[in-house]
């Protein structure tokens, strides 16, 4: 019986070769190319996101998309469970061993639907008690049939990612967000408003599914023959990543729940419309993860000196990219959000002042959680991110009403909240999980990160109620000399960035 790295059991002896330790069935694609495919995706799919970020709002307005956020917020915590943890443990499991994982495609199908009719079961039986309006049903519904689709399709992507090939995934990320805006524009010209719009979610993600299962037959046969042998083994092995992830979706949405407690859906949607530009700006961090996740637990497992370096490029890098998004946000975010979804959201400005900071440190405490799956660590982070939401319910239940009755906004709170955890969460990282980065080398670097950051705001605070366009060139101009003038910039960057050039 074949030893599991995540069961941990033993290696195999070098003199035996096991069928799950054969070549991958793919060649492996380079981490570097990998990270431009990925981040070329994420750059177009930013550029859609925007556009139906600024349209959405605008159409629905702030009660409605509230009761939109609460069904999505729901159904995105259901989601974690439905998923099982098995997205990481495919990943994992693809990547060290590519036969033996390429076998639980099918089984994993089988079990997330399973967990689906559960979680719908549940749900259902919650929006009938609560007593919820006809609207909000509804969107329960249709959400709940988008989550259904997603969770099949991102099986089938999750073994591409494991066999580090992003073309086909960063292809359809394109493709799928393309066919969404499309869609939701048709949808509220034709006045279906907010049930338009799930519609155009669950179109636009059905076709890549399908594509994604006729071009799953290069890797592999999706077989249910035995899976309930399977079974115990999945779960058991995936485990951790579920109770990982679950605590970040919990965590990430806590506030939203808190606030429609405690407030009402008018706050839910302005701290909701912040938060999806927050998650839109967080793209360069999203792309570097996917990229190197699988690497991380190749080489824990092989090589845990290329493991460190890689954490210490990755955390550079991240932090290189954080810095300006997040300063720029907190200068230009007032004048920005009346600009993009209307007066009716003028308050969304003062929540994404608040998400700057938030923005930065997010971008690390990203890479740490992945550490720390990756190195079968996951037991520490589960209980660092349940720490942080369980931080978080305290913090609402005195931050919400206080910002409520001093600015009229108690979305402020919950932004508030979001920077004390994220701070919580990376001090533990930076002390347990990547200890490694606390060195004069990188104090100095980050250093110079902020010096360049602090000039970059320095030049822009001042422009910061002119046309939008004006601060985020100048903040650009100056934080790119200041970058170069402090010799921030190291081989590896300079690197990706003479490649990107190149395909470009």
């Amino acid at each position: 019986m074949t030893d599991h790295p995540t069961t941990g059991g033993a290696e195999q002896p070098e003199t035996a070769v096991a069928p799950d330790m054969l070549p991958p069935i793919v060649e492996r694609a380079p981490i570097r190319r990998n990270v431009m495919q990925m981040f070329t995706a994420q750059v177009i799919t930013w550029l859609i996101a925007t556009v139906l970020a600024v349209v959405i709002p605008r159409a629905l307005g702030p009660e409605v998309l509230g009761e939109l956020s609460l069904a999505t917020s729901l159904w995105l915590i259901a989601a974690i469970v439905i998923g099982l943890g098995t997205s990481m443990y495919l990943q994992l499991e693809i990547a060290q061993s590519p036969n033996t994982g390429l076998a639980m495609v099918g089984p994993v199908i089988v079990l997330r639907t399973a967990a689906w009719l559960l979680a719908a079961l549940v749900l259902g039986t919650y929006t009938l008690l609560a007593g919820s309006s006809t609207m909000f049903a509804l969107l329960m519904a249709l959400v709940g049939f988008n989550v259904l689709i997603n969770v099949w399709s991102d099986v089938l992507t999750t073994s591409f990612l494991g066999m580090e090939r992003m073309s086909i995934p960063s292809f359809l990320s394109i493709a799928s967000k393309a066919t969404n805006l499309v869609l939701v524009l048709a949808m509220l010209a034709l006045q279906f408003g907010v049930y338009g719009v799930v519609i155009a979610g669950i179109i636009a993600g059905a076709w890549p599914f399908l594509f994604l299962l006729r071009r799953f037959t290069g890797l592999g046969h999706i077989t249910l023959k035995g899976a309930n042998r399977h079974v115990s083994h999945i779960l058991r092995s995936s485990w951790p990543f579920m109770m990982a992830g679950l605590a970040v979706v919990v965590y990430q949405q806590i506030d939203v729940i808190a606030i429609s407690w405690m407030i009402g859906p008018r706050d839910v949607g302005w701290y909701s419309t912040a938060d999806s530009l927050v998650t839109s700006l967080g793209a360069p961090a999203t792309v570097v993860f996917a990229a190197i996740f699988p690497a991380l637990g190749r080489l824990h497992r092989h090589d845990p000196e290329g493991l460190v370096r890689l954490v210490q490029r990755a955390f550079s890098l991240l932090t290189l990219a954080a810095v300006p998004i997040g300063l720029g946000t907190m200068v230009i975010a007032p004048s920005f959000a009346p600009m993009l979804y209307g007066d009716e959201f003028r308050e969304t400005g003062d929540v994404l002042v608040a998400f700057g900071p938030v923005i930065i440190l997010s971008f690390c405490t990203l890479l740490f959680g992945g550490v720390a799956l990756a190195t079968e660590r996951s037991n520490l982070w589960v209980a660092v991110v349940l720490g942080a939401a369980a931080l978080t319910i305290p913090l609402d239940a005195v931050l919400v009403p206080w910002t409520s009755d001093r600015f009229g906004n108690g979305a402020i709170g919950g932004a508030i909240a979001f920077i004390i955890t994220e701070t919580f969460q990376f001090a533990i990282g930076l002390w347990r999980v990547a200890p490694h980065l606390v060195n004069r080398a990188t104090a100095w670097r980050i250093g110079r990160i902020l010096i360049a950051g602090g000039a970059m705001m320095a030049c822009t605070w001042p422009l910061r109620e002119q046309f939008i366009l004006l601060p985020i060139g100048v903040g650009a101009i100056t934080y790119g000399v200041a970058v170069v003038a402090l010799r921030v910039v190291g081989a590896d960057e300079r690197a990706l960035i003479v490649d990107a050039l190149r395909r470009g």
